[in-house]
């Protein structure tokens, strides 16, 4: 059976560098969320790196994030994937139901 994969096109801010649309793709399957950013690499975080996801915004009405909350020493502290949505509650849930940051 193939696993279940998931993939979501958009932008990324890591710390201060911010990759908008389409520089950022974020991939998330049971085993492995990665997130890919053009000119900043390939992160990626197993189900037990995530502490917690957030919606995140500072810009209305031209999209929002998830913050995804790691513990990940070598990866920056701020990691958001940016979607053009009024909410990215949706995709928070979906990860969820993979099994990141599950409440």
């Amino acid at each position: 059976m193939q696993p279940e994969i998931k993939t979501w096109l958009g932008g990324a801010r890591l710390d201060s560098f911010n990759a908008t649309w389409p520089f950022a793709r974020l991939t998330a399957t049971r085993e492995l969320l990665t997130l890919r950013v053009v000119w900043a690499g390939l992160f990626e975080f197993k189900p037990e790196h995530v502490r917690n996801l957030t919606e995140f915004g500072f810009i209305p009405f031209l999209g929002k994030g998830v913050q995804i909350h790691h513990h990940v020493p070598d990866y920056p502290a701020r990691v958001v994937f940016w979607h053009f949505s009024w909410s990215v509650s949706w995709l928070i849930e979906e990860l969820r139901r993979l099994g990141y940051a599950a409440v």
